[in-house]
């Protein structure tokens, strides 16, 4: 996955936290990453979309919220990884129930 410098830049100053969140990346060139691994309540599919859209909510939590960064990443990923309008919320299924 590609990012300008600004975001690239950005990601390496989160990398621990968003680690410690789940996430793991390689970083393959300039400024160019791949996502091995997202949150395990994160939906599958779409990583880099996943990835991109907290480096995005990050930002505008930053200029609009002044939140330190922990407090930014953690609400960035929950707004990125909440349900979506339209989405149904299934049940989880128990098997063992008597």
């Amino acid at each position: 996955m590609e990012l300008n410098a600004a975001d690239f830049q950005l990601l390496m100053e989160m990398a621990d936290e968003i680690q410690n969140l789940g996430f793991a990346f390689d970083v393959t060139g300039k400024h160019t990453v791949q996502v091995r691994g997202i949150p395990s309540e994160a939906s599958l599919g779409d990583e880099k979309s996943l990835l991109e859209g907290l480096i995005e909510q990050f930002k505008w939590h930053q200029s609009e919220l002044n939140l330190g960064k922990k407090e930014n990443i953690a609400r960035s990923l929950a707004r990125r990884s909440a349900l979506k309008p339209g989405m149904k919320l299934y049940a989880a299924r128990n098997d063992h129930a008597h």
